[in-house]
């Protein structure tokens, strides 16, 4: 009998080797089809690349790459090799920053896709690569990679397992913390700010109502205390939200400065604010709420609302079970 393999044009790996990597990446034999994308891609850049030096390995993907089609596949594989092999993930990264060449949308497409469909079944090394993905990133100052952190911060609220939210939180906070000089760099109104002051907000709010994991608080507390003070108008897109995330967190100190400021001189905050009133003016742009829930989540919500009226229960049981 012959035996199943996995093959790309030159690439023909055994399927012995997939299942491996199947468990290296998700912590599970199974595979499905993004996961085959990635995959067939890495087994493509592992027979180009080989034991030759990083010149001679660069110049064999750029060959491939020339060919349009392939740059996605190479691209992806290239990805699958820094989440998949912590050891050699530099290499792999290097080798991507190579073939992007300065355009990272088809990357940055596939670190989103990973986080949408893969990340919640992902093996905990692969998760931490991930955000040696994201460090390396902001590194190089790779364009809108803010963007695809929030999807990463995201992953934070499914309602699984708490402690698995807390060690995601705790990478993140750590990586944003480290990287003040990147946060003073985006853009205007970037949504990663407001995003990142709620969701590690709520988590502050409910770790120091239980006295949980004083280290991570201490550290979420630091970060949205520097967002508050030196991004406060991109925080202020939370319009009255913000109002009611002080209010929770005013018994802290960091935030009870924020709230005399906001009450008594909210010029401190910045030139042209103009107080509580004009926040509590402003509602919250729908598009921020939905980041208080996790893809998945958001995807059963929006399958519920197609459903016809009695049909529901079992997906809203499902919502209660899994987040509330």
């Amino acid at each position: 009998m012959v035996p199943c393999i996995i093959s790309y044009r030159a690439a023909v790996i055994p399927c012995k080797y997939a299942v491996a990597w199947a468990i290296r990446l998700l912590g599970r034999a199974t595979v499905d089809v993004d996961f085959q994308k990635l995959e067939n891609g890495f087994a493509l850049v592992l027979s180009r690349m080989g034991n030759l030096h990083e010149r001679e390995a660069h110049d064999q993907l750029l060959q491939v790459v020339a060919d349009q089609k392939m740059y996605e596949v190479v691209i992806g594989g290239l990805l699958y090799g820094v989440l998949s092999d912590p050891l050699n993930a530099s290499k792999y990264y290097k080798a991507m920053t190579l073939v992007a060449n300065g355009s990272w949308f088809c990357a940055l497409c596939n670190a989103n896709m990973v986080l949408f469909e893969l990340y919640p079944r992902m093996h905990v090394d692969a998760r931490e690569q991930m955000l040696f993905f994201f460090r390396e990133s902001i590194k190089v100052n790779v364009p809108k990679i803010d963007n695809v952190l929030i999807n990463l911060i995201r992953n934070a609220n499914d309602g699984g397992d708490f402690k698995e939210s807390c060690k995601l939180l705790t990478g993140v906070v750590m990586l944003m913390n480290e990287n003040y000089a990147w946060l003073s760099g985006l853009k205007p109104k970037a949504s990663l700010i407001p995003v990142a002051l709620l969701t590690f907000s709520r988590f502050i709010y409910e770790l120091t109502m239980n006295s949980q994991n004083e280290s991570l608080c201490s550290h979420m507390i630091k970060l949205c205390e520097w967002l508050l003070k030196e991004r406060f108008m991109d925080c202020a897109q939370l319009g009255r939200d913000l109002v009611l995330l002080l209010i929770h967190l005013s018994k802290l100190p960091q935030f009870a400065a924020v709230w005399k400021q906001l009450l008594h001189a909210p010029a401190k905050l910045a030139s042209s604010f103009g107080g509580v009133e004009e926040l509590m003016s402003r509602p919250c742009p729908l598009n921020f709420p939905i980041y208080h829930v996790s893809v998945t989540i958001q995807r059963k919500m929006e399958f519920i609302f197609k459903l016809r009226p009695g049909a529901h229960e079992k997906h809203i049981e499902w919502i209660r079970l899994k987040v509330i």
